[in-house]
């Protein structure tokens, strides 16, 4: 899997945000959204789905494997000034 890759990048933070997609492939991979989800959130990053007019941050839901092609982003939860630069307060652990 390509996220094994840089998955030291990730440890290091070196990497403020990632854009990836979500489709009919992951049934092939057998790498659903929520094993996305699990794996930015492990590594201190929240995962939002990207529309063209707006970033949605919100939890996972069985209802979000639809292998429709959407994209989403995945933010290092601490950088603040992606965040907000999204309209999305930071959150403090």
């Amino acid at each position: 899997m390509v996220l094994d890759g840089f998955e030291g990048m990730l440890e290091e933070k070196a990497i403020r945000l990632i854009q990836f997609e979500y489709n009919q492939g992951a049934i092939l991979s057998k790498f659903l959204l929520r094993d996305f989800y699990e794996f930015f959130e492990q590594q201190g990053y929240r995962v939002a789905r990207l529309f063209p007019d707006r970033v949605q941050f919100k939890s996972y839901g069985f209802d979000d494997e639809d292998f429709k092609g959407p994209n989403y982003l995945a933010i290092y939860t601490d950088d603040t000034q992606v965040l907000e630069a999204l309209g999305m307060a930071p959150v403090h652990r």
